[in-house]
């Protein structure tokens, strides 16, 4: 799980409760060229993505990822309407401050997703 996040309380909170969940975590990535060679080192197969990375937005690495195949949601403030990027836009989001049962969901719904694909 590669968890995208600028500001290191929150990513390093991300990073424990996703470890407490069973997850292996790449990262924290703090920008966008970060988190890109974090996948080019260890592909991930789930990304986690804050939308506001102190002066830049994710949306090229939620480009990249979806290209790549690789699923990604959001850990955001903001609703659906209030993103322009449609690669944002209609990615699952999570509420921040992010809770233990919103990523045990997430990663449900993740895994679902997954066992459906895979056959």
């Amino acid at each position: 799980m590669l968890v995208v996040e600028d500001e290191f309380l929150l990513a390093s909170d991300l990073a424990r409760l996703l470890s407490q969940l069973g997850c292996d975590v790449i990262g924290p990535a703090p920008s966008v060229a970060k988190a890109h060679a974090l996948v080019e080192r260890d592909r991930p197969d789930f990304a986690l993505l804050d939308v506001n990375l102190g002066s830049e937005r994710s949306t090229s690495l939620a480009d990249m990822l979806l290209a790549r195949g690789i699923p990604s949601a959001l850990a955001t403030g903001y609703g659906a309407d209030q993103l322009p990027e449609p690669s944002l836009r209609n990615a699952p989001r999570i509420a921040k401050p992010v809770k233990v049962e919103s990523l045990r969901r997430l990663l449900d719904d993740f895994g679902r997703d997954q066992s459906a694909s895979d056959t």
